[in-house]
């Protein structure tokens, strides 16, 4: 899945997409076992927040056409 993610980052232009998507990949994984130990999908949501911000600042934003 991290090569997936990779490779569509790589598409989308990212500056590092290969650390990039092991950030978002360690995010989605920490939030998954977080979630299974507490108990509090809470985590999925601030993982997705995350991996949001890490996405805005790797991958430059396309001006409108």
């Amino acid at each position: 899945m991290e090569n997936h993610f990779a490779d569509l980052l790589t598409k989308a232009g990212a500056n590092t997409p290969k650390e990039t998507a092991r950030e978002i990949w360690l995010l989605s994984e920490g939030a998954i076992s977080l979630i299974l130990v507490h108990g509090d999908r809470g985590y999925a949501a601030a993982a997705s927040k995350a991996a949001r911000k890490l996405l805005a600042a790797s991958v430059p934003r396309r001006s409108a056409a």
